[in-house]
């Protein structure tokens, strides 16, 4: 694994911010499709009430969930302000209305915390006693994007898939590993899943 550290914590935000900001312009599609989504309700627990989508970006991740589980409430979290289901929040730290309370957590986003370990800490601290957290992993958490000496889009670390489980491991307990499929771009796609450690 490889982590990139910034020089302080408005570094981070710039970056994070720049890269959300960049994408926002080439409207660049959500990194969760229907094949995928469809993966998530199999592997989801039984009830789910409250979902919440870290790094939800332009609201597609929202958008799909909210279809898949229409009983839900369903929200998102981002940097940016998108819209009425994304809340502007930084994943990395905890939000105590969250607490204990959220039965599904989905993100991609992970690769965009500066400290992945705290921060999954963090949302595990976010799920409920069933609660599930489903993380995207891609053969883009390979490689980092370098322009000017600045990782751009906003990752700030890669790891194979082998590396991904195990920190994820360090924090849950996981549940399943699931194989997508192929992103339109050749790119293998896994979902992991984790539980709280009992």
């Amino acid at each position: 694994m490889k982590l990139w550290k910034f020089d302080d914590y408005e570094a981070y935000l710039a970056a994070q911010v720049s890269g959300t900001e960049r994408r926002m312009r080439r409207r660049q599609r959500a990194g969760i499709d229907q094949i995928e989504t469809d993966c998530i309700v199999k592997i989801a627990p039984v009830s789910v009430k409250n979902i919440l989508c870290h790094g939800s970006g332009n609201g597609v991740e929202v958008t799909l969930l909210k279809k898949a589980f229409p009983d839900a409430t369903v929200l998102g979290t981002d940097l940016v302000e998108w819209g009425e289901e994304t809340v502007k929040w930084d994943f990395n730290k905890p939000n105590p209305k969250w607490h204990d309370n959220i039965d599904l957590l989905y993100t991609n986003s992970l690769d965009h915390s500066p400290d992945p370990v705290n921060t999954l800490g963090v949302w595990f601290d976010q799920l409920s006693a069933a609660g599930l957290m489903v993380i995207q992993w891609n053969l883009n958490h390979v490689t980092m994007m370098k322009h000017n000496n600045i990782y751009v889009g906003g990752d700030c670390f890669m790891s194979h898939l082998d590396e991904f489980i195990l920190f994820i491991d360090k924090v849950g307990e996981i549940k399943d590993v699931v194989f997508v499929g192929k992103s339109k771009k050749g790119g293998m796609r896994f979902l992991v899943s984790a539980e709280k450690r009992p």
